[in-house]
């Protein structure tokens, strides 16, 4: 330690000791801010992270049911899509782009001149409006914040990568450097989840769905107060 301590010393004498010293200084420098980034920053969103972090001060019970009114919409860049109908836990109804739709456990069908024919599925992104897949995000999302309002609601905001996003969706396995897409989640006065937003601007321009924004907004009301859905079907 003590011929280190000399060392020093003796090149702090001279102009090109000196240069040494400072670039050195600076090299550790950089090498330790580049280990403590690394400590800090999760470079993936784990459930971990979410169990660590989230105060579990609000209750999805009134979702599972799949029992409410609700309203979808969906803006991906310019485009905007609108859904307004209602689920009894089994079957839903709605309307979309002024049409009338119903969906069963078959599949969906669309109101044309009077009779529900069968069609295709015409939810944009339906991936981020089942309630499974739901909870796997929000389950390995990473929890940022929360607010609390004077009336008792609550929002709670999270991070989550697309990296993590692909692999709940596509079980495949990617590896890129990309901004966090956020999600935000939204309770009544009660503590029920009521709102659920999604940006998923990252993830949008991965799978190129998107040129530069997806915004999925949630919207339930209602819950478990829907009587049972009469199949318009002949």
């Amino acid at each position: 330690m003590k011929k280190f301590i000399k060392l020093i010393k003796e090149l702090y004498k001279t102009p090109k000791g000196k240069a040494a010293l400072f670039f050195g200084g600076y090299v550790l420098f950089f090498i330790f801010l580049m280990i403590f980034v690394r400590v800090i920053t999760p470079d993936t969103t784990s459930s971990e992270d979410f169990e660590a972090g989230n105060p579990y001060d609000y209750s999805i019970s009134n979702l599972v049911s799949l029992n409410y009114n609700y309203t979808y919409t969906i803006t991906c860049d310019n485009k905007k899509y609108e859904y307004n109908g209602k689920s009894d836990g089994e079957n839903e109804i709605f309307i979309y782009d002024g049409v009338d739709y119903y969906r069963n456990s078959d599949g969906f069908y669309n109101n044309k001149s009077g009779s529900f024919v069968k069609g295709n599925n015409p939810f944009q992104q339906y991936y981020f409006l089942q309630l499974d897949n739901i909870n796997d995000l929000f389950s390995k999302a990473y929890y940022v914040s929360k607010t609390e309002y004077d009336d008792a609601r609550q929002e709670y905001k999270y991070l989550i990568s697309t990296n993590t996003i692909i692999k709940l969706m596509d079980d495949k396995d990617i590896d890129i450097s990309d901004d966090a897409n956020n999600l935000t989640l939204g309770t009544d006065t009660d503590g029920y989840v009521n709102r659920l937003e999604f940006g998923l601007d990252s993830f949008a321009k991965y799978k190129k769905v998107c040129n530069g924004k997806l915004n999925i907004i949630l919207n339930y009301k209602d819950y478990g107060n829907i009587d049972k859905i009469k199949s318009p079907l002949n």
